[in-house]
Parts: structure tokens; sequence; C-alpha cells
């Protein structure tokens, strides 16, 4: 490979992985702020509570399939995407000589495995919690 192919490479990879490394916060952010609407407006509208209890035998069972499959997408897509940084970074190492560019400039990208897995636990918690705020409003807890 030329010099120049790989230096174009190089360029177009960083571009990539200031994406990647952007959309990775950013989409789970969204998601964690969407889970604790759902929650807020669960616990504090008495409409969508009177609708819940009524047609309780619906709503559980909608609930944790709705949510075990966000549980599920957000897993799949947060692997996904952590592979995709992890070879992004790899590729960046091996051409970061060729450009005439320091590895340890492309080290920022080496994304470490805690974080996807802080993300899959804290929407896991977030789902877990929704499901719960449901099942406390078809089943309330008696005085």
């Amino acid at each position: 490979m030329a010099a120049s192919d790989s230096s174009v490479e190089f360029d177009l990879l960083y571009s990539q992985a200031i994406e990647l490394f952007k959309a990775f916060p950013e989409f789970q952010f969204k998601t964690v702020t969407a889970l604790l609407v759902i929650i807020g407006w669960l616990v504090t509208s008495g409409g969508a509570q009177s609708f819940i209890h009524d047609n309780s035998a619906v709503a559980l069972p909608s609930s944790v399939i709705a949510f075990g499959l966000l549980i599920i997408f957000k897993f799949i897509w947060i692997i996904g995407h952590y592979r995709r940084m992890r070879e992004v970074h790899r590729r960046l190492v091996a051409l970061a000589p060729i450009k005439g560019v320091s590895v340890e400039s492309v080290a920022v990208f080496n994304l470490h495995p805690v974080l996807p897995a802080t993300y899959l636990v804290v929407n896991v918690l977030l789902s877990s919690a929704a499901v719960t705020v449901v099942w406390l409003i078809c089943y309330p807890i008696s005085k």
C-alpha cells in the first residue's frame, strides 16, 4: 500500500473514530433520559396509573417484553459499537507510524471494556426500575 493511500485511510479512520467516540455516550445519554422520563411519567401521571392498573393483564407482560427488547437492543448496539471502536483504534495504531503520527496520539480512542459494561448495567437497572414501577401500579402494596 502506498504511503499516500495509508495517509488517506488514516485520515478517514481518524474521522470515523471521532464520530464513533461522540456517538457512544450520546446515544447512552439519550436512552437514559428517555427511561427517566418514562419512569417519572409512570410515577406522576394518575391517568397513566389508572389505565395501567385497569389493564394490568396486558400492561405488565407488555412492559416486560418492551423493556426486555430494549435491553437486548442496547446490548447488541453497545457491543457492536465497542467492537467497531476497538477495530478502528487497532487500524489507527497500525497506520500511525506510516502517517508520521505517534501511537499515543490515537490512544484516546482505545476504550476500556468497563465503559460498555457500565452502559449495559445502567440500561438493565433503569429498564428493571421501569418494569418494577409498572408492576407496583398493577399490584399495589396494601397498607
